[in-house]
């Protein structure tokens, strides 16, 4: 009996779960919101993406490999640590950022009398490239690797244009509510 098949049946299968979790589980963040009506609307704005730029020194190599030749091994490991925590940490308000806005996003979204496919196709890509991004970085940094200031930089990226896109949709509705 040949168990190729068999075998990329099973592997497919199990990429599909991984591929369903990382699209479909909703982010920590997105829980801990909840589907409270009564959430004000001023409280859904992104507040931690604005501190990508130190994020981003602290995080270079370069400037690890400075402190790295400076200190001894024991301390080095220390500050590799702490540097992790606070790049986990960092994850986790950039996550809270975009699930408050996406949340204001939806809001404004059943709001609108009329809202264009092409702006809630948009909407959905950078959901599912944001969910795909930090779920891929969450592992990293949980494996005890780096993160990259690239995919920082991306996963600010993402935020930033769902940021705009809410801005967008918050104009509209001010010129459909004043006419």
């Amino acid at each position: 009996m040949n168990f190729t098949p068999l075998f990329f049946v099973v592997l497919s299968a199990i990429l599909l779960i991984v591929a369903g979790w990382v699209v479909l589980r909703p982010l920590r963040a997105e829980a801990e919101l909840g589907p409270d009506p009564s959430t004000k609307i001023e409280t859904l704005v992104a507040r931690h993406c604005t501190h990508f730029a130190q994020m981003r020194q602290a995080m270079a190599t370069e400037d690890f490999d400075f402190i790295r030749r400076r200190l001894p091994k024991k301390d080095a490991a220390r500050l590799r640590g702490e540097r992790q925590r606070a790049l986990q940490k960092y994850l986790d308000a950039i996550g809270e950022d975009f699930a408050r806005l996406d949340r204001l996003a939806r809001i404004l979204t059943s709001l609108s009398p009329k809202v264009e496919r092409r702006d809630e196709f948009e909407r959905l890509r950078l959901e599912l490239r944001f969910r795909i991004l930090f779920r891929a970085a969450r592992v990293r940094v949980r494996l005890g690797g780096g993160l990259g200031v690239p995919t920082l930089g991306h996963l600010a990226d993402v935020v930033a244009g769902l940021s705009r896109q809410v801005e967008t949709l918050s104009a509209w509705q001010r010129t459909v509510e004043s006419s």
